[in-house]
């Protein structure tokens, strides 16, 4: 299915996200608490908790293009599991979401390090997850990234998108005044005939504190197969309530195909980064068009 095509071009999603890169959750069962990256024991398993979507995607045996594309699920508990070696190496990455559940490792897997991103490829090519890289983005906090999966037969899969990380206290969001936030976002993006690609782009966010607003807009889009796309640049609002850290709203594409909701959470102590999820569809009555990935930004 198109995930295998994904699995083997997802290492040259890291040139267009180093270029986007110039322009806390309590701890699982896999590990300590997150409180940052620096701060991650080696060796030893860290689990990073966050939020994650899932879409289901049908093709038929020998197709690459999808023939149906489900809605995405509601935003849900996403957790990553890192585990490092004694020389800081990761040698495991582990998914969980609430109905997959998938593990990386050197027994079944290809983990590689490249360029400012994680991809981790189970050997027989039916999953993979891509993470961006925190120390290409300037993140302490957070991460974000898409990951797939399939059957045996390549006929049926599920794509998912997570942001994880250290989530400020609601009490440590300021209660007054602005700040800007420049990273980047990424994800997998589907057109009207099925076909699967990767998307970067450029992402800023601006929020105002006292009116508990944050604009979201992203720039500079291009996938790996069609060079640039600013038909596909984002552009929406979010808010959050009084005592929540719990980023919601709207979003559309530039070039008014699809629109969505997106959700975020500020990372850091001191909210310092900010950071979430997208999921958009097409407009039309069964479009297989589909727009899913993360972003993340750190206050500048």
């Amino acid at each position: 299915m198109a995930s295998r095509n994904i699995t083997k071009a997802v290492v040259l999603l890291a040139a267009p996200l180093m270029l986007a890169a110039c322009g806390g959750g309590a701890g699982g069962p896999g590990g300590p608490s997150f409180l940052g990256f620096s701060s991650m024991n080696a060796p030893g398993t860290t689990t990073i908790n966050g939020i994650g979507k899932e879409v289901s995607v049908d093709t038929k045996p020998g197709i690459e293009n999808a023939t149906a594309v489900s809605a995405f699920t509601a935003t849900g508990k996403t957790s990553v599991d890192i585990t490092l070696d004694g020389k800081e190496d990761i040698t495991a990455v582990a998914i969980k979401t609430p109905t997959t559940s998938e593990k990386w490792d050197a027994s079944n897997s290809n983990l590689i390090e490249n360029d400012g991103l994680l991809l981790a490829e189970r050997n027989d090519g039916r999953s993979y997850a891509v993470a961006a890289s925190p120390e290409a983005l300037g993140f302490e906090y957070q991460t974000f990234g898409v990951w797939a999966t399939s059957n045996a037969e390549e006929t049926k899969g599920k794509i998912g998108v997570f942001s994880v990380g250290a989530e400020s206290k609601a009490s440590a969001l300021p209660s007054a005044g602005t700040a800007a936030f420049k990273g980047a976002a990424g994800g997998i993006y589907t057109d009207k005939t099925g076909l699967a690609d990767i998307v970067t782009a450029e992402a800023t966010l601006g929020a105002d504190f006292a009116a508990r607003k944050v604009s979201f807009a992203t720039t500079q889009t291009e996938s790996l197969l069609a060079g640039s796309r600013s038909d596909l640049n984002l552009i929406g609002n979010l808010s959050y309530a009084a005592g929540s850290n719990e980023l919601t709203g709207t979003v559309a594409t530039a070039g008014g195909s699809m629109t969505g909701n997106a959700d975020g959470r500020f990372y850091g102590p001191g909210a310092q980064e900010v950071g979430g999820i997208f999921a958009l569809k097409g407009k039309a009555p069964g479009s297989l068009e589909s727009f899913g990935g993360g972003f993340g930004a750190v206050k500048k």
